[in-house]
């Protein structure tokens, strides 16, 4: 298409330019690939197709220009999760089966035909050399590839002989019968695509109106009148001669008399702007725009998700990063990673992006190192939608190289054309949900139903999608936030839609879907999302008006602030209300919503040291209970904050044992106590390390078999805190990847030989 606007400004040129331009569409249509430069013309992307369309949950292509990506991925059948197959697989495999059906027939036609006509010329008289006369032809052509063969027709007189085996001849010097057969075979794999029959047919005319022009700069402008005679006497209305499209003759008569009686010598300076044009159009059609950003904020929107890396890679090191419209970059890791610096000021320096230290706690400084506006690390810039690691002051990727893509934006911006009128429709909610933003990386969604309203009364108008950790590990809820703005395009985009529920279970399911399996969920209506879009300055009628500016604005909203971890001393304050504790007294702490319905609602609240606070309420204010319990006590065992006494729990109960975050290695880890009671208690050296299996806790077998600990008693004073360095590979060797817990003693001494026992644990994760 380019090179067909290009012959406009290149109408008063000489032909052979144009006819040279033609090479860049072969060379673009045979090699799948390109060089990048910053000289490249073309606006949309070398690889509009993805190689694994076809696998994708929700297909798309990624052409450079937006509305073309909505335009066509819109009309893309997307992956149903019960189908074994994804439909757009069945369709390109019928595609690939079309394409290779008619690219055989094409190349059979034209093999099939040039031999027909070559044995149809067996009956023409030679003349001389590699020219022969024929009575049974109406237009001299050319047949042949490595012995080209000029065929004239009998009925020619010594006058157009002469012009008509000059303009053949010149054919046969520039190659022009090698460039017919190798564009006909682009034709036979391109033969889908109308605009290469386009090219084939306007590479024709260029090829023979620069040979008119070259013979009549040969011979002579005074030819005209008589040449211009010639070839309309000899002038055939088919442009394929004999009925083969691999021999060319005197075709595209009108254009042709136009030009040689329009011909005149062109000047210098027509013929250099040409030549330079068309050197331009040469270099920025033949190879690819390279990519260039200039702007930083061409990242103020999305999230850049790790790509390219293994399951460990993503567990141990940071899994996305979300860029805002502020210049604020947060990093975001699985609970087990080390800790990262959350925010981070991002700008392109020198064509990378670059990240640099935004100082907000001590522990930014004091784990790093860094200072305020440190470089935390660089990537590089591939395009606007993806980002390489190039290097960090912060372990962030295991390995250089690793490839960060966009997957926010674009599928965001998309949505709009996905609106559906009725939830019940299948299909179009099935891809809408696929082209939601993931809720975070240890869940996947695999499921939804319509119409499962959890007692609510609002089927048939309710949409469930069902979530399931990537493993039995990873079942963690509480971190999750992106559930109201995932419900507010759910319902801008579904429009009889009532009620959203995102349902959760605690183990990867085996691909059926199971719903008593789904013990947590959380529910949102139409009137709950509308009084959150209040909170950020919006509308329902904002989305519909302006969808891509709405959206935009919601994920640079600033976010709720990050809700608290529940400390003792936090549960001993909570305790003090007594029977005047409300449920929105405890709603600022992470916790997590494990209710079963909307009669009982029940919130779970890890407690640092091994405890946790189980909130049972109908929301009306006051709790049923509020009861803090150990996470290793079996059979229940604890106490209603509001009534019990919290120190004579905590005396069952009486020392926080932590693995330091961050610490723990195949080699050993730091340990902390933490005595939450005005009693004083002393432990020793010994310790013992178990390791989690599907039956439960089995000590870990050591690699020596005689061995013990220094009898030494140290004191953990009341209220006090101590940190060891635990290194256990003297003991057990290096331990494997896998969940473990640490098993130690304290004891509460009253007098020689007169002691309370008590056991404490702290679970940890050694990664690969």
């Amino acid at each position: 298409m380019a090179i067909c606007l290009a012959r406009l400004p290149l109408k008063k040129a000489p032909k052979i330019i144009t006819y040279c331009l033609w090479t860049v569409a072969g060379f673009r249509l045979v090699f799948p690939f390109s060089i990048e430069s910053v000289f490249g013309l073309i606006p949309f992307k070398a690889q509009t197709i993805p190689a694994d369309i076809a696998l994708q949950q929700v297909p798309r292509i990624d052409s450079g220009i937006p509305f073309v990506n909505n335009a066509v991925s819109s009309i893309l059948p997307a992956a149903t999760p019960a189908a074994s197959v994804n439909p757009l697989q069945i369709w390109t495999t019928i595609g690939a089966f079309v394409w290779l059906i008619g690219g055989a027939v094409m190349l059979i036609y034209g093999i099939v035909s040039f031999v027909i006509l070559k044995r149809k010329m067996r009956e023409a008289v030679h003349i001389e050399a590699n020219i022969y006369e024929a009575e049974n032809i109406q237009s001299p052509f050319v047949l042949g590839v490595f012995k080209p063969k000029i065929y004239l027709p009998a009925s020619l007189s010594s006058q157009e002989r002469s012009y008509i085996l000059l303009h053949e001849q010149t054919h046969i010097r520039r190659h022009d019968h090698i460039v017919k057969f190798a564009a006909y075979f682009i034709l036979c794999l391109h033969w889908f695509n109308p605009l290469a029959w386009v090219a084939f047919l306007l590479m024709g005319v260029d090829m023979e109106l620069s040979c008119d022009e070259r013979v009549l700069k040969q011979m002579g402008g005074e030819i005209k009148r008589d040449y211009s005679l010639s070839l309309l006497s000899l002038a055939t209305e088919r442009r394929i001669i004999g009925g083969s499209p691999l021999a060319f003759g005197e075709g595209s008569v009108k254009e042709r008399i136009k030009n040689v009686l329009n011909f005149k010598k062109p000047s210098r300076v027509i013929i250099a702007a040409a030549v330079a044009l068309a050197a331009v159009l040469s270099v920025g059609f033949a190879v690819n725009k390279a990519a260039q950003i200039h702007d930083p904020q061409s990242f103020n929107f999305g999230t850049f998700a790790l790509e390219n890396a293994n399951e460990d890679q993503k567990a141990m090191h940071m899994t996305s990063f979300t860029l805002d419209g502020s210049g604020v970059a947060t990093f975001h890791t699985a609970p087990i990673s080390s800790y990262i610096p959350p925010k981070c000021t991002f700008a392109v320096e020198d064509g990378d992006l670059v990240f640099r230290a935004i100082i907000q706690t001590e522990q930014d400084q004091s784990f790093f190192g860094l200072d305020d506006n440190s470089i935390v690390a660089i990537f590089s810039v591939i395009n606007e939608n993806t980002l390489v690691f190039k290097s960090a002051n912060v372990v962030l990727v295991a390995d250089a190289g690793a490839k960060y893509t966009l997957v926010t934006q674009d599928a965001l911006y998309s949505l709009s054309a996905l609106r559906t009128p009725y939830v019940g429709n299948n299909s179009a909610v099935g891809k809408i949900i696929n082209f939601l933003p993931r809720i975070d990386w240890e869940h996947a969604q695999r499921f939804f139903s319509i119409g499962d309203d959890y007692g609510t009364g609002n089927a048939p108008y309710t949409l469930t999608i069902y979530y399931e950790p990537n493993d039995a590990e990873t079942s963690n809820i509480r971190n999750i936030t992106v559930t109201p703005k995932n419900s507010v395009l759910l319902f801008s985009l579904i429009d009889n839609l009532e009620e959203v529920n995102y349902a959760f279970r605690s183990t990867p399911s085996d691909g059926e879907l199971d719903k008593e399996a789904y013990i947590s969920h959380v529910t949102y209506s139409k009137n709950d999302i509308a009084e959150y879009l209040k909170t950020i300055g919006l509308e329902w009628e904002d989305f519909g008006n302006d969808w891509n500016g709405s959206v935009e604005k919601m994920y640079a909203a600033p976010s709720v602030s990050e809700p608290q971890v529940l400390t003792i001393e936090d549960v001993r304050t909570l305790a003090k209300k007594g029977d005047s504790l409300l449920f929105e007294d405890v709603q600022k702490y992470k916790g997590a919503n494990v209710s079963s319905n909307l009669d009982n609602y029940i919130m779970v609240y890890g407690v640092e040291g091994g405890y946790r606070l189980i909130v049972r309420s109908d929301q009306s204010g006051k709790p049923d209970s509020v009861n803090l319990e150990s996470i290793w006590a079996s059979g229940g065992g604890g106490i209603d904050i509001r009534y019990g006494d919290i120190d004579e729990f905590l005396r069952k109960w009486p020392i926080i044992m932590q693995v330091k975050n961050g610490t723990a290695t195949p080699s050993g880890a730091t340990v902390t106590l933490k005595n939450v009671t005005d009693t004083e208690y002393t432990y020793g050296e010994s310790y013992t390390v178990q390791r989690k299996t599907d039956s439960g806790w089995v000590d870990v077998e050591p690699v020596i078999e005689d061995y013990g600990f220094d009898d030494i008693a140290y004191t953990l004073p009341a209220m006090g805190n101590k940190e060891i360095i635990v290194d256990w590979e003297w003991l057990y060797g290096k331990l494997p990847a896998g969940d473990y817990r640490m098993v130690k003693e304290a004891l509460f001494v009253r007098a020689p030989g007169d002691y309370d026992t008590f056991t404490l644990y702290t679970a940890f994760t050694i990664v690969k």
